[in-house]
């Protein structure tokens, strides 16, 4: 009976040891996959650190436990309590530093700020403002898992050639009455960090150039922001004021902008606008603002 025991108890502690040690391959080799990735949440240095810590210790941990233990078995070398303790105790290192890097990664989100811009449109002659994309003039990659269909993630955004830039489309289009007879184009962009401070701050680092040819004006594809800034809810709401009696129309390529939920900073902004009533609008369609 003791030889059937122990033959079944080194057959689960075989198939654990087998089996955690897939799970460690498996999280190195997706490990690369999502290095990119990883630089979206994970800031270099502590952060960085922490993570391979975590990672080690939860995983490195229990492997080596079951081989040494194997090892001492195999040789009927004395039994070692103190080498458990000091396993268990490395794993549990391993359990406190992940969740201290969760709540770390966690804090990136819990501030929210926005920073608003407004630009006066050049007259023209005419009374309707066509507006279209300018679509983003090069080659950009995009975050994904790298494997199994469907591999793009589509809710993150995409980053340039020179890994220097984010890419977003989280934008929505909005229409306004203009409050005199110019057309303006208001920008909010906004962003989550840990501190408010360093939330404005990324937003006021977005780049979204406006291009108009005369009565034509192109709104870009994307809005970029520094990589270093990472993943931060990052959104904007373009807001188009047209004056009363004047026209506008939105090209098909627009229909995606729809894109951002604004959150609460976005939302106290645009209730202090003099005029906060927005239109609905589809693409292809030609509108006039009119009183009422």
């Amino acid at each position: 009976l003791g030889i059937l025991f122990k033959i079944i108890f080194f057959a689960f502690a075989g198939i654990f040891a087998v089996v955690t040690t897939g799970m460690m391959i498996a999280f190195l080799v997706a490990g690369t996959k999502f290095v990119p990735l990883k630089s979206l949440f994970i800031d270099q240095g502590y952060e960085n650190t922490l993570l391979w810590l975590s990672a080690g210790l939860l995983f490195a941990v229990p492997i080596i436990s079951i081989i040494v233990w194997i090892v001492r078995r195999s040789m009927k070398a004395k039994s070692r309590p103190v080498i458990g303790v000091v396993s268990i105790i490395l794993w549990v290192v391993g359990i406190f530093s992940a969740t201290m890097l969760g709540f770390k990664v966690a804090e990136k989100f819990s501030v929210e700020s926005s920073a608003e811009n407004v630009q006066a449109l050049s007259a023209f002659s005419g009374d309707k403002l066509y507006v279209d994309m300018a679509v983003y003039p090069s080659d950009y990659y995009s975050f994904s898992r790298n494997f199994g269909p469907g591999s793009d993630l589509d809710n993150f955004p995409y980053y340039t050639i020179n890994e220097d830039s984010l890419l977003f489309s989280n934008i929505k289009l909005q229409i306004v009455q203009s409050q005199d007879s110019l057309y303006y184009v208001r920008t909010i962009s906004s962003s989550s960090e840990r501190d408010l401070k360093i939330a404005r701050k990324n937003a006021g680092e977005f780049t979204y150039p406006l291009q108009q040819q005369d009565s034509l004006l192109f709104l870009p594809e994307f809005f970029s922001a520094p990589i270093s800034q990472g993943f931060r809810l990052q959104g904007m709401i373009v807001e188009i004021a047209v004056p009363l009696g004047k026209k506008i129309e939105i090209d098909e390529r627009l229909d995606d902008y729809d894109n951002f939920t604004s959150n609460s900073s976005v939302r106290r902004k645009l209730k202090k606008s003099r005029n906060n009533k927005t239109f609905d609008w589809d693409y292809g369609e030609e509108y006039i603002l009119e009183n009422g």
